[in-house]
């Protein structure tokens, strides 16, 4: 029996050479991996010997010249004791001492700006040496030296110049040009000291002590108290003086507080009541502000005579005056006058509010002044 033959396969059915497969997308051709596998030693030889970038060279270049200028750039400074940048090292502390003493300005500015100059090159920054430093410094010390000592020479020819004819008026025109605080407090002391040789004492109230209002001082009187301080050492006689003066016209003018504020701060501190009876006629003063004061002065003073006219500014337009008034008065403890306190403590108009609450502030100094005069007598 024959046998059959082995059946043939179909070209279609035949199992295709994995060569021939299609690639997967993102993998390399397999013919390239495998020269990879099969010659790695040789294709890894291969990249080695390939020649760098271009940018590679020209970073590596770079570094490597910085590297070789630094290094250049350090041995020439401690050789030679020049900077990176070339310019001579800085002077010696003696030298800057030296310059400080003759207060060589030129020579410490000239030194003071090498330094800063080497701060702003863009190249290789560098900075300050301590030396540079030190001489900008020493620089500015000199321009204020400088600068004090022209001030006094200001100084020193202004007062040359007084007179008891110009002194009031030459201050007046000085403080126009708005000096210094501390010159103009000077020249007001030196002007002072001249008024006093001349003994004109109504222009030290009238016209000198309101001149220690300027911009920048505060508070004015103070200046005027020290001024009175400092002729009161020299002259026991000066309280009774200005009390000669104190009358309602020597503090009709605008600024008259600042002399009542010096007068009363300076009789308060140097304890110089007795001439207190004096300045009951300075109550007569038109400005409320010099009337406000002298009545705190009478007051803290315990000036008896003084009760009267104190009393009279009850009835005053101005609450404060009013207010200082009570207080005084209650410092006083006068029982003459307890009628009075009492209507005012029980009938003034005037008050604050603080939210819901109004509060009477003539009526609680008057009842506390009636209080005092009550217990005292």
């Amino acid at each position: 029996m024959a046998s059959r033959p082995a059946p043939r396969r179909s070209q279609t059915s035949r199992r295709q050479p994995e060569s021939r497969s299609p690639r997967a997308p993102g993998f390399p051709p397999r013919a390239r991996v495998a020269r990879k596998s099969s010659k790695k030693s040789d294709y890894i030889g291969r990249r080695r010997s390939c020649p760098p970038r271009e940018s590679t060279m020209r970073l590596h270049s770079q570094r490597t010249a910085h590297h070789w200028i630094f290094t250049g750039a350090l041995a020439l400074t401690a050789v030679s004791g020049c900077s990176v940048l070339g310019s001579v090292a800085g002077p010696s502390s003696a030298d800057l001492d030296r310059a400080f003493e003759q207060r060589d300005l030129d020579y410490l500015e000239n030194v003071c700006a090498k330094g800063r100059d080497r701060e702003s090159r863009d190249f290789m920054r560098g900075s300050a040496s301590d030396q540079e430093d030190r001489a900008c410094t020493l620089a500015s010390d000199v321009r204020g030296a400088n600068d004090k000592d022209a001030r006094a020479q200001s100084l020193a020819e202004f007062e040359a110049t007084l007179t008891c004819d110009n002194a009031i008026e030459s201050l007046r025109a000085y403080g126009a040009e708005k000096p210094d605080e501390h010159d103009y407090a000077r020249s007001f002391h030196s002007v002072g000291a001249k008024v006093a040789e001349c003994q004109d004492y109504a222009g030290l109230v009238t016209e000198l002590l309101p001149l220690a209002k300027l911009e920048g001082v505060a508070p004015p009187e103070s200046m005027g108290k020290r001024l009175l301080n400092t002729i009161g050492e020299s002259d026991a006689s000066l309280a009774t003086h200005i009390a000669e003066v104190a009358n309602a016209d020597s503090f009709s003018f605008e600024a008259s507080w600042v002399s009542a504020g010096a007068i009363s701060s300076w009789l308060l501190e140097s304890s110089s009541f007795d001439t207190c009876a004096s300045y009951v006629a300075a109550l007569g003063s038109p400005h409320r502000t010099s009337v406000k004061t002298f009545i705190e002065f009478l007051g803290l003073a315990k000036c008896s005579p003084a009760a009267g006219a104190i009393a009279s500014h009850l009835s005053s337009e101005d609450p404060e005056v009013r207010v200082r008034a009570c207080q005084a008065l209650g410092r006083l403890t006068d029982p003459a006058y307890a009628d009075k306190l009492r209507v005012v403590a029980e009938s003034d108009s005037a008050y604050t509010t603080n939210g819901l609450v109004q509060t009477y502030y003539v009526r609680d100094a008057c009842r506390d002044a009636l209080g005092k005069t009550k217990l005292a007598n």
